[in-house]
């Protein structure tokens, strides 16, 4: 059915938006889209002022009691197998030296809750703080350091990317090839969890440099008035 919608329709197109990689081979390959018409145009997220994001950030920081010289990383959604969340807290933990707290957010899949809940209690600069509403997920993501992402896709990370935060993400087509601004650490599993956070505790691995870069991200390609921009130009 939607076949036919977009075929009718084809003739009339100036432009096919698609907003992954993963959509724009889809749609090259089962709606027959001629690849010279389409452009990447990404889910996207609200950059905020400087005011209001140190704000925020200051509350956030304030609240987990974040030091000066202490990161704050965060993890968040549906908290399920794909979501690695379990290997995600695995990894930190055998960090010791990471000077960092990571906070969880989200609903526990009953098939991990018990395991996830144990390795949580196991240490303390992992806490859980249950579902977030939209607006107090961004407050959260406004006091993040990293944001960690090392499973299934999520629009998390857009919202992340605009509240400033690097990112740890699993390498999925949609990230290696929609987003080269050199603000994600690409980890595929526990291993290569454990190498980041070894690096940003060493020090080879500067955050404020992917931060900066998120930045730039957010401002150039996520920021809604920068694609709603790009509509009316």
């Amino acid at each position: 059915f939607y076949k036919f919608i977009i075929r009718k329709s084809l003739p009339s197109l100036d432009r096919y938006f698609y907003i992954s990689e993963e959509c724009k081979r889809f749609s090259i390959q089962e709606y027959g889209i001629p690849e010279n018409l389409m452009e990447f145009y990404p889910l996207g997220g609200d950059f905020l002022d400087d005011a209001i994001y140190e704000k925020y950030r200051n509350n956030i920081r304030k609240e987990y009691s974040i030091s000066e010289d202490e990161l704050l990383f965060v993890h968040a959604g549906k908290l399920d197998l794909k979501k690695n969340t379990i290997e995600l807290v695995k990894a930190f933990s055998y960090v010791e030296e990471l000077k960092a707290k990571l906070v969880i957010a989200g609903s526990i899949a009953p098939e991990i809750r018990d395991t996830l809940e144990n390795l949580i209690n196991e240490d303390s600069r992992v806490v859980y703080v249950g579902w977030k509403k939209t607006e107090d997920l961004i407050t959260l993501l406004c006091g993040c350091d990293l944001y960690c992402q090392p499973g299934k896709v999520s629009s998390i990370m857009q919202n992340a990317v605009c509240c400033r935060c690097a990112v740890m993400v699993y390498p999925h087509d949609c990230y290696i090839h929609g987003y080269n601004y050199g603000n994600e650490l690409f980890v595929k599993d526990c291993d290569d969890m454990v190498a980041v956070f070894k690096g940003i505790a060493s020090g080879t691995i500067t955050l404020q440099d992917y931060k900066k870069n998120s930045i730039r991200c957010a401002k150039e390609l996520l920021d809604y008035k920068a694609l709603a921009a790009r509509l009316y130009k």
